[in-house]
C-alpha cells in the first residue's frame, strides 16, 4: 500500500470500516415477522455495495501510477503538460527512452518514478534538466544522461541535471539514479533536509580538459541559501566518478552549510577533490572511500567528524592520485579512526587543521588514525600552521609511518609564527616512523604542552652526515615531554646523528624524562638530549640504553641530571634499570 500524505491510507480504513459494515449489513437485514420483503433487502445491499465499489475504485485509481510512455522526438513540451497535469501527491511512472531540454516539477509530494530501462535524455546542455520546485519530491529508477559536453570554469554554477531549487523543494529525495554525462553539476541543491541515496554519478569529465584550473565541475552541490536552515540534508552510499569535485559543500550559496551527513559513499577518479567544503558547521563526513583524488577531503569549519573513511592511492603516482585530509580553519573538530594510505603530495599532509582564512585552530582530537604515507614533503599530521590561536588541541593514539618534511616533522604541531604562541596542546600515545630525511615530533611556539607516550623510531640511512631528532622542541616553553620511548632499530642510522630529544636556544623550563633506545649498531652518533640553551632551566631525566650490547639487570644504564633553578648542573644521580 502507498501513502500519500496519509490519503490513501486513511481513505482505505474508512472503505474497510464501509465494506464491514455492509457484510453487517446483509447479516443483520435477515427477514423476520414483521420486517420488510426479500427484494427490498437485497436492493439496500447492493446500493451499499456499489458505494464500495466505487469508492475502492477512486483509491485504486490514485495509487495506480500515471504512467508516461516514450514518443519519438524532443518530448519537452508533452512531459511538462503531463507533469503539470498531475493532481498533488501522484505517483508517475515513465517509460522508455525520452528525449527532453527541461522540465520543472511544480506539484508537491510527486514521486517520479523511471521504469526499469527508461532513460530521460537531455538533448541539450548548459541547462536544467529536472527542476524540483515542490516539496517533498521524489525521483528515483532508471538513467539521467546528458551530451557529451563539459564546462568546469570557475564560475557559479545556476543550473544541474537534478536541480532542487530554493527553500519551495525542502525534503526532496534522490533515490537510485543514474546520472551520466555531468555537463556542470549532477545534482545541485538550494532547499533543505534532501536525501541523495544509493545513486551512481559518472560525469565523464575528460582528464585532457583538466589542468588544475576548471574546478566549478560537480556531481553533487550542496547550497543552500541563507534563508533556509542551511542544509541538514542526507547523502549516503552513492558511487561518485568522473568529476573535478566529487561533493562540494556551501561553495557557492549564501548559506553555511550545516548538519549534512555524508556517509557510505565511494568517490573515484575526481580529478581534484572528492569532497570540497568552502565553509560549514556540523556536518558528518563517515564511512567514506576515496580513491584516486588529487587530494580527497577538503573541509572547512567547525565541529565536523570526519570518521572511518578510507583514502587511497592506486600507485600511479599522478598529481590527481594523492591522498590526504585537510580541515581548515577548524574548530571543535574530530577526526577519528580513518585510514590514509598511499602516495602524498609535496603540498599536502596526510591530515591537516591548518588556519586559512581564519586564525584559529582549536579544541580539536585527531585520534585513532592510520597513516602509511609513500613519498615525503609534508608532515602526516599537521596542526596550527597560520593559526594565532592554536588551544586545547589533541593528538593521540594515531599510527604514522613515513610522510614528514625535511626541518619539521611526521607530526608537526605549530602556529602562524613565533609571535603567536599555542597553548595547553598535546601529542599524546602515537606511534610514529620516520623514514625519510626528517624529525619525528616537531613542536614549535608552544607552551604548557604535553608531549607524552609516544613511539618515535628512526627508519632512515642518509648518504651523507645528517642530524636527526626525533623529538624537536622550538620555542617550546613549560611544557612536559615525558614517557615518550625513542628508538632507533640495528638496520638504521647509517651516516645519521640522532637526538632523542632537542631543545632550539629558545625554549626553557621544559620537564624532559624519556627512554632511548638507540641501537648504535650503524648510527653515526646518539644522544638522548641536545640543550641548545645553556641557560635553559629544563630538567633532563632519561633513561639511555645502548642495545648494541645486551643488559642485565642492576646495571647501571642512566643517569638523571640534577640542575638547580638557575640552569647549572649540580650533579647526576644513577639509574638502574632492565630494558632487555
Amino acid at each position: 500500500m502507498v501513502n500519500i500524505n496519509g490519503m490513501v491510507t486513511n481513505r482505505r480504513a474508512a472503505l474497510f470500516a464501509m465494506a464491514a459494515a455492509v457484510t453487517s449489513l446483509g447479516a443483520n437485514l435477515q427477514p423476520s415477522a414483521g420486517d420488510v420483503d426479500d427484494e427490498q433487502i437485497a436492493t439496500k445491499i447492493q446500493d451499499e455495495r456499489t458505494k464500495t465499489r466505487s469508492a475502492l475504485n477512486e483509491v485504486s485509481a490514485e495509487v495506480t501510477p500515471a504512467v508516461y510512455r516514450a514518443t519519438e522526438g524532443d518530448q519537452t513540451v508533452a512531459l511538462q503538460a503531463f507533469l503539470d497535469d498531475l493532481p498533488v501527491g501522484r505517483d508517475v511512472e515513465i517509460r522508455g527512452i525520452v528525449d527532453f531540454t527541461t522540465v520543472t516539477i511544480n506539484r508537491a509530494n510527486i514521486r517520479l518514478r523511471l521504469a526499469p530501462g527508461a532513460v530521460l535524455n537531455k538533448i541539450d546542455a548548459g541547462s536544467d534538466g529536472i527542476t524540483i520546485n515542490a516539496a517533498n519530491v521524489t525521483i528515483e529508477g532508471g538513467k539521467i544522461k546528458g551530451p557529451a559536453a563539459w564546462n568546469g570554469r570557475n564560475t557559479s554554477w545556476t543550473y544541474a541535471m537534478v536541480h532542487v531549487k530554493e527553500t519551495t523543494a525542502n525534503n526532496a529525495t534522490i533515490r537510485g539514479v543514474t546520472l551520466e554525462n555531468i555537463h556542470k553539476v549532477g545534482i545541485g541543491v538550494r532547499a533543505d533536509a534532501v536525501n541523495i541515496t544509493d545513486c551512481r554519478i559518472v560525469g565523464n569529465y575528460p582528464a585532457a580538459q583538466w589542468t588544475g584550473v576548471e574546478t566549478a565541475h560537480l556531481g553533487i552541490a550542496l547550497d543552500p541559501t541563507a534563508q533556509g536552515m542551511g542544509g541538514a540534508g542526507i547523502v549516503s552510499n552513492n558511487h561518485i566518478s568522473g568529476c573535478v569535485q566529487g561533493l562540494s559543500v556551501a561553495n557557492y550559496g549564501s548559506g553555511r552549510g550545516t548538519g549534512y551527513t555524508i556517509t557510505g559513499n565511494s568517490f573515484y577518479g575526481c580529478y581534484n577533490h572528492g569532497i570540497y567544503s568552502q565553509s560549514g558547521v556540523g556536518n558528518v563526513i563517515s564511512g567514506n572511500a576515496f580513491s584516486k583524488c588529487q587530494v580527497p577531503v577538503v573541509i572547512t569549519g567547525a565541529a565536523h567528524v570526519i570518521s572511518g573513511n578510507t583514502l587511497y592511492t592506486t600507485g600511479t603516482g599522478g598529481s590527481f592520485d594523492m591522498t590526504g585530509l585537510s580541515i581548515r580553519d577548524a574548530v571543535g573538530c574530530v577526526v577519528e579512526g580513518n585510514t590514509i594510505f598511499g602516495d602524498s603530495t609535496a603540498t599536502n599532509s596526510g591530515i591537516g587543521l591548518d588556519a586559512l582564512s581564519g586564525t584559529v585552530v582549536s579544541r580539536n582530537i585527531i585520534k585513532g588514525n592510520v597513516l602509511v604515507l609513500k613519498g615525503s614533503g609534508r608532515p602526516a599530521i599537521r596542526v596550527g600552521v597560520g593559526a594565532r590561536e592554536c588551544t586545547d588541541n589533541v593528538i593521540e593514539g594515531n599510527l604514522c609511518v613515513g610522510g614528514g618534511q625535511a626541518s619539521a616533522g611526521v607530526i608537526l604541531l605549530t602556529t602562524a609564527s613565533s609571535t603567536y604562541l599555542g597553548s595547553d596542546n598535546m601529542v599524546v600515545g602515537n606511534r610514529v616512523s620516520a623514514v625519510h630525511k626528517n624529525h619525528g615530533i616537531y613542536v614549535a611556539n608552544q607552551i604548557n604542552a604535553k608531549i607524552s607516550g609516544n613511539l618515535v623510531s628512526n627508519g632512515y640511512n642518509a648518504s651523507s652526515l645528517t642530524t636527526l631528532v626525533q623529538i624537536y622542541l622550538d620555542r617550546v616553553s613549560s611544557s612536559a615531554v615525558t614517557d615518550n620511548e625513542l628508538v632507533n632499530p640495528a638496520s638504521a642510522g647509517i651516516k645519521v646523528a640522532l637526538r632523542g630529544v632537542q631543545e632550539d636556544i629558545k625554549s626553557t623550563n621544559n620537564v624532559i624524562s624519556n627512554i632511548v633506545k638507540h641501537d648504535k649498531t650503524r648510527l653515526a652518533s646518539s644522544t638522548a638530549t641536545v640543550k641548545a640553551n645553556t641557560s635553559s632551566t629544563s630538567v633532563c631525566e632519561e633513561i639511555v640504553g645502548n642495545y648494541a650490547t645486551a643488559h642485565t639487570l642492576g646495571r647501571l644504564i642512566g643517569k638523571l641530571e640534577v640542575r638547580s633553578p638557575s640552569g647549572a648542573v649540580r650533579g647526576w644521580v644513577p639509574v638502574y634499570r632492565s630494558i632487555t
